[in-house]
């Protein structure tokens, strides 16, 4: 009879393999093998599996099966659901556990970070962050990235970048090339380029991420400005001189059509 270690030895070769379908069918077996459920050693990788896959409905009967066989009370368990529950959006479900945790490691703080921030909850996303650090807890690269992952749509992301950058300065992450790149991204995305601009040519370290965040925020700002001078010129009347840098635009976009349009409409209006 296959014992439970091997089966765990199967669960979690299929989930580092990326085997996420053929970890749950290993499981599905164990479970027909009558061997308790599983133990510690078992969950984490299922738990990883249903994250990949979107599962929430079998992750909270994987979270059911976990506390019928003693496993739930260990913290990588505990912690790999959590990590489960927020990658699936499952939002009350990752805070109920959290709020249940006895301790709470750097993981499971990061989690929560994560998961309200891509789910545009940025006010909780920056009072977890907050509560960490209140408690004692130190955040790590990974936090401040996570803080920023889902940040970008809000309307302080450029005070947010603005104040994440300061804060990975005194702390010392600032020597973190995934946390500036996101800061990076951050401040573009603000509007915030001139602060952006004098972060990269402060950094020691550049990658594709951080000339792509750069470029795009040197052409968001180019396409605004022929956007503005478009609608200026036709509004003024002077529809050749709109026509003319309307023609020289390299990349067209929604908001410089419509400036064009709204503009001619606006001069043949005037003109009637």
């Amino acid at each position: 009879m296959t014992t439970l270690p091997h089966w765990n030895r199967l669960i979690q070769l299929a989930a580092a393999s990326g085997a996420y379908s053929q970890c749950l069918g290993h499981y599905a077996s164990l479970l027909a093998a009558d061997l308790r459920g599983g133990d510690a050693s078992t969950f984490p990788s299922l738990a990883k599996s249903c994250a990949a896959l979107r599962l929430p409905r079998l992750g909270r009967s994987l979270h059911a099966h976990a506390l019928l066989a003693g496993a739930a009370s260990d913290v990588f368990v505990r912690t790999s659901l959590l990590d489960m529950y927020a990658k699936c959006a499952s939002l009350p479900d990752a805070r109920r556990l959290f709020d249940e945790m006895p301790s709470r490691t750097l993981v499971s703080w990061n989690c929560m970070v994560t998961a309200y921030s891509k789910s545009s909850r940025v006010e909780e996303a920056v009072a977890m962050f907050n509560t960490m650090r209140g408690l004692g807890v130190r955040p790590s690269g990974g936090t401040l990235v996570g803080l920023m992952s889902g940040s970008v749509n809000s309307m302080a992301t450029g005070n947010l970048g603005l104040c994440l950058y300061v804060y990975s300065l005194k702390s010392g992450l600032d020597a973190d090339l995934p946390v500036l790149n996101s800061l990076l991204t951050m401040l573009v995305r603000g509007g915030q380029l001139h602060a952006a601009r004098l972060m990269f040519e402060s950094m020691r370290e550049k990658s594709v991420v951080s000339w792509s965040a750069m470029a795009s925020g040197f052409l968001q700002a180019e396409q605004d400005l022929v956007s503005s001078l478009v609608n200026l010129y036709a509004r003024c009347g002077d529809l050749e001189a709109a026509q003319e840098v309307f023609d020289a635009a390299h990349w067209k976009d929604v908001v410089l059509w419509t400036s064009m349009i709204t503009g001619l409409k606006v001069a043949i209006q005037t003109r009637h």
